[in-house]
């Protein structure tokens, strides 16, 4: 990966980043039930 690749993965992931950041604000009642259900899954060994 030469290093203009690596600017444009890193520019990428901060925009995710931000992104998940804003949809956590928009919708925190779905954000707490994806969170719920992820700990559920997680305590089940799935």
């Amino acid at each position: 990966m030469n290093e203009q690749e690596k600017q444009e993965l890193q520019a990428l992931i901060e925009k995710l980043q931000e992104q998940a950041e804003e949809f956590e604000v928009t919708h925190p009642e779905l954000v707490d039930t994806i969170n719920r259900l992820c700990m559920m899954l997680a305590n089940m060994g799935i």
